[in-house]
C-alpha cells in the first residue's frame, strides 16, 4: 500500500528509514531519521539516530545522541534499550544482561519487538534477545562481532530481509488506518458538538487521548 504524503508528518521518512536499514543501507537510514527529527523533533527521534549509529559501530556519536534523546524527553526504554546495545557492541555482556532484566521488568515491550518486529516468544534473558537481534536483516548485518559473542554467525539476511520488509509494510499499512479511523472519530466529535440540544447525538464514549500514534 501506498504511504499518504504529508510534508509536516515525521512517519513516512521513519518508516523509509526502516526500510533502508532492512536493506543494509544505513547512511540513507540515517539520513531518513535526521529527516524525521527535523520535522518532529521528539526525544525518540534522537534514539532513533543513536541506534543507527551504534549499528556503525559510532559510539561515542551514539551516546551523544542518546544523552540528546534524555535532554529531550525520549522514553527511559528507548535510551535504556541503546545502552544494552552498546554494552553489546562493547563486549559487555554481563552489562547488557543487567539492562536487559531492567526492561523485561519494566518495559517489556522493549525487549518483545526488534525493529518493529515482533518476536516468536518473549525472551527472558539477554543471549535469547541477542540471538533474535542476531537473525533480523535490521540488526545482524551490522552487530557481526557482538554476534559472534553469542555464538551466532550472521548469514542468509536477504531472503529473511523480504520477509521483514513485509512486516514492515504490514505495520505502516496499520499505522495508515489507525490514523483514518481517529481522523473520522474527530470529524464525528465535531458533528455531535454541533448537534441541537436534546438530539442524543451528544451520547456514546469520548475519543481516546492519546489518539496520536507514535513510532518507538
Amino acid at each position: 500500500a501506498a504511504v499518504e504524503i504529508d510534508p509536516e508528518d515525521d512517519r513516512p521518512h521513519f518508516y523509509l528509514a526502516m526500510m533502508e536499514a532492512y536493506r543494509g543501507d544505513l547512511d540513507r537510514a540515517l539520513r531518513g531519521f535526521r529527516n524525521a527529527l527535523s520535522l518532529h523533533p521528539s526525544g525518540v527521534a534522537y534514539t532513533n539516530i543513536a541506534e543507527i549509529y551504534i549499528y556503525m559501530d559510532r559510539l561515542t556519536e551514539a551516546e551523544s545522541w542518546n544523552d540528546r534523546g534524555l535532554r529531550n524527553g525520549a522514553p527511559a526504554s528507548s535510551m535504556m534499550f541503546n545502552d544494552m546495545l552498546m554494552a553489546w557492541r562493547r563486549g559487555e555482556l554481563e552489562e547488557a544482561e543487567g539492562i536487559f532484566q531492567k526492561l523485561r521488568d519494566l518495559y517489556p515491550d522493549a525487549v518483545n519487538t526488534i525493529n518493529v518486529a515482533k518476536l516468536p516468544f518473549p525472551p527472558e534473558r539477554f543471549v535469547q534477545f541477542a540471538r533474535y537481534c542476531c537473525r533480523s536483516p535490521a540488526c545482524g548485518p551490522y552487530m557481526l562481532d557482538p554476534c559472534a559473542n553469542v555464538g551466532v554467525t550472521v548469514e542468509d539476511h536477504k531472503l529473511s530481509a523480504e520477509a521483514a520488509l513485509k512486516e514492515l509494510r504490514i505495520e505502516m499499512e496499520k499505522t495508515r488506518r489507525l490514523r483514518e479511523i481517529y481522523r473520522q472519530r474527530r470529524e464525528l466529535e465535531v458533528v455531535i458538538e454541533g448537534a441541537p440540544e436534546g438530539s442524543g447525538a451528544g451520547d456514546g464514549p469520548p475519543a481516546p487521548d492519546d489518539a496520536e500514534t507514535r513510532a518507538e
